[in-house]
């Protein structure tokens, strides 16, 4: 499983498949702080999106590319296109709340992870994520704490509920 906003840690989303046809990277330059391979990855997505504007796949590529290069508006804009095409995404919901999340919009962050999880109580990403932005951004010890309670409870044998416990217990530590 890739590091990613649906799983709530730092990085980008998982990487889907590329759409087929996505024409070859060459020539992109690095940006500070980005990895090159992530910008190459951005510029073939948009090209793609350029000749399939509508296309729901390209566009989720694109969010997931511009993610990956923390272009994170560039994701805001892609995923919300293509959540006009799907709305009912959990997947989608949820990375478009992480990339709201790292645009400073921490209320658009949590309405989305809400919105997923009322449209499949079973998506764990989605209540990591709150309990994420809760705890770490607007530390909302009391919201974090009943979240985190949630999720434990529904998914007990979730591999990421130990290493959550402990940044939550530091941010806790903090204050």
């Amino acid at each position: 499983m890739g590091s990613g906003p649906q799983a709530g840690m730092s990085g980008a989303p998982p990487m889907s498949e590329p759409p087929a046809g996505m024409p070859g990277t060459a020539g992109m330059s690095s940006m500070p702080g980005t990895d090159a391979a992530a910008r190459q990855q951005l510029q073939a997505a948009q090209s793609v999106v350029a000749a399939k504007p509508g296309d729901y796949d390209a566009l989720v590529h694109l969010g997931n590319a511009a993610y990956d290069a923390r272009e994170f508006a560039q994701a805001v804009d892609a995923y919300e296109k293509a959540l006009k095409i799907n709305p009912n995404d959990v997947n989608v919901m949820t990375d478009l709340g992480t990339a709201y999340r790292n645009e400073g919009q921490l209320d658009k962050a949590l309405e989305l992870f809400r919105k997923a999880r009322a449209a499949d109580p079973r998506h764990w990403q989605s209540l990591y994520n709150e309990v994420i932005v809760l705890a770490m951004d607007k530390h909302d010890h009391a919201g974090a704490n009943a979240a985190f309670a949630r999720l434990k409870a529904e998914h007990p044998g979730l591999p990421v509920l130990q290493g959550l416990e402990q940044q939550i217990g530091a941010v806790h530590a903090e204050k």
